[in-house]
């Protein structure tokens, strides 16, 4: 996420697995046993640029940490001063009500007051300044790593 590079590798993956339909004609199969060979060649036999002509298989490990299907929440700092963003993605500040996001419903998130500015984090990630004195919310673009 928030990689431009990302987006480049998923459309270069489209783009050789459409050649490959185009080369094989699989518009007239469509079948699921094409597909997991053409799976198996791409990371199993070709090579990638990126990987220093290796396959993807030769450089995929596991991954050390067990998977958590349900993860404990994330716990804020003792003290933090918290508020729960409502259904349609908005929160209840300084007697307004600001919308951040509907992806964030019904989740927990820190405000922190500097001035006449709040604030948002949710978990360590700082997502928006409201600014009382100009009414307004913006976005916040930049990363910041522990701000605790």
């Amino acid at each position: 996420m928030r990689h431009p590079q990302t987006q480049g590798k998923v459309e270069r993956f489209h783009g050789t697995l459409l050649r490959s339909i185009q080369r094989r004609r699989l518009w007239e199969q469509r079948t699921q046993q094409w597909l997991d060979d053409y799976r198996w060649e791409y990371n199993h036999l070709r090579p990638h640029e990126a990987l220093g002509m290796k396959t993807p298989a030769k450089v995929w490990q596991p991954s050390r940490r067990k998977y958590q299907p349900h993860p404990a929440g994330w716990e804020y700092p003792e003290g933090a001063v918290l508020r729960k963003v409502d259904a349609d993605g908005k929160l209840q500040v300084g007697g307004q009500q600001w919308h951040l996001s509907r992806a964030l419903n019904r989740q927990w998130v820190q405000i922190v007051a500097v001035e006449q500015r709040v604030l948002v984090y949710y978990c360590t990630t700082l997502i928006r300044e409201l600014d009382f004195s100009i009414q307004r919310s913006t976005i916040v673009d930049r990363w910041i790593e522990d701000p605790f």
